[in-house]
């Protein structure tokens, strides 16, 4: 395990950000009367270059990026009400959890929170192993 953030939800995944500046140069070949000219050619856009590396920094440490279990992993969301039969025309899903996330302050995965925002239901089991049946989606 590799940690758990403020509301307890497990790091299941760390990543190192690191950068380093390259710098490549471009080398234009551009029909022009002047040298005014020709730079304005190639600051408008002119596609018609070589790149060629010309140098790089050393590789940098900037940040870390840790993924977030999602606490409603496996499930799902709806607005339809309890009592409409599941599999039935007028049943639907609206959603199912994404898993995981990275914002260190969020609780749950984007697609669980827009859900809860919306007024959407968990899925029951019921509703789970119909999809799991029909569609292959994993449940728990």
């Amino acid at each position: 395990m590799l940690g758990m953030n403020n509301n307890g939800d497990t790091v299941v995944k760390k990543q190192f950000i690191i950068t380093r500046k390259v710098i490549m140069m471009e080398y234009h070949t551009v029909d022009a009367d002047s040298k005014a000219e020709a730079l304005g050619m190639v600051e408008d856009y002119h596609d018609e270059y070589e790149t060629h590396y010309h140098d790089q920094t050393k590789p940098k440490f900037d940040s870390i990026l840790l993924t977030y279990q999602c606490s409603n992993i496996h499930n799902g969301w709806t607005n339809v009400a309890s009592d409409v039969e599941v599999g039935s025309n007028r049943w639907h899903y609206n959603g199912m959890c994404k898993g995981v996330y990275q914002d260190e302050d969020a609780e749950m995965c984007y697609e669980c929170a827009g859900a809860l925002a919306k007024g959407h239901r968990p899925l029951r089991q019921d509703e789970l192993q119909y999809l799991s049946d029909s569609y292959g989606v994993v449940i728990e």
